[in-house]
């Protein structure tokens, strides 16, 4: 090896031993693994607005007086999911982020219908796109979707 390789690999060798010394950047930044405080990056929130909460009252007292449960803001990818196949990723992409206001089931937790509060938000376009492509995934499945403005007696009745 001629002098000017040597040179080349000592100049090498010696930036590997003060990064390995310093750390490589943004390295000091994170913390030590199970000690993190992500409590400036996160904060909680409640699980239903005050719409919600307020009808989910009135529905859980109709529910238990029928024996039923209600499991509120379920994510669709709990209750359906695509078939395997070639459009899988996508059907997927479809319906990952998107819930359902609540979930009547019976004792045995089968889904008997599921129910949707259509507040305001629910008269745009692009909410009703949102509903009626969420509405005929949930129905091919064999699922009851009621869509109600106020939890009533009758809501139950539906069922």
């Amino acid at each position: 090896m001629n002098w000017l390789s040597w040179i080349i690999t000592a100049v090498f060798v010696i930036l590997f031993i003060i990064d390995k010394i310093r750390g490589l950047p943004g390295e000091k930044e994170l913390p030590e693994k199970g000690t993190a405080d992500y409590s400036k990056s996160y904060q909680a929130k409640y699980l239903l607005t005050r719409n919600e909460w307020y009808e989910f009252k009135k529905l859980k007292q109709l529910a238990d007086a029928k024996g039923l449960m209600i499991c509120p803001k379920v994510r669709l990818l709990d209750i359906i999911e695509p078939r395997k196949g070639e459009n899988y990723r996508s059907l997927m992409g479809k319906i990952q982020s998107k819930h359902v206001d609540f979930v009547i089931c019976d004792q045995d937790l089968h889904i008997k219908a599921i129910l949707e509060l259509d507040d305001g938000s629910h008269d745009r376009k692009d909410r009703q796109e949102r509903d009626q492509f969420v509405d005929q995934i949930l129905t091919s499945v064999g699922y009851k979707v009621i869509h109600v403005r106020s939890v009533t007696e009758q809501t139950l009745a539906d069922l």
